[in-house]
This record gives structure tokens, sequence and C-alpha cells, in this order.
């Protein structure tokens, strides 16, 4: 029987337990301008520490440190715990 969370959903532990996992992989973290000083820091933060790679756009990087991505970074599927950062 699959874990539930208390709203009925597959429980995450399940999904990272099953084949191929990765391939639900996150690669690209769109980010309101608007709310991007606000939030961009605290969301690229927690991702770095979890041992995270980000690879943001011109407008990203000065929101937080990190690589400037390239233009093949927006049609890269890393496989990795790599994403880029888009606003």
């Amino acid at each position: 029987m699959p874990m539930r969370n208390r709203n009925g959903a597959r429980d995450y532990r399940e999904c990272q337990n099953a084949p191929y996992w990765y391939l639900w992989a996150t690669e690209t973290l769109l980010i309101d301008r608007v709310v991007a000083k606000k939030l961009l820091p605290a969301i690229a933060d927690a991702l770095v520490k979890a041992g995270c790679e980000l690879r943001g756009d011109a407008e990203a990087v000065p929101f937080f440190p990190m690589k400037e991505a390239t233009s093949e970074d927006w049609d890269t599927e890393y496989l990795d715990a790599i994403l880029s950062v888009k606003l």
C-alpha cells in the first residue's frame, strides 16, 4: 500500500525509493521579478545548503552568488543536483 500524506497524495519518500526517481527532477527554477528580492536569496540558500549547484541568468545572479548560466543551461537535463535559475 502506498504511503500517503495528510492530503492523500503519495509520500515523497516512496517516490525517492522508486526506480528512476531522478527523472522527476526539476531543472529550472522560475522566479517572478516582483518577489525575487525577497524570495530568491532564501530559496537559493536552502538549495545550496542541500548540495545543489545553481546557475542563474543575468537578472538572478545579483540576488545570490551563483554561476552565470549559459545558453545551453536552459535546454540541459542535468540528472544531477544542478538547477538553472531564471527571473
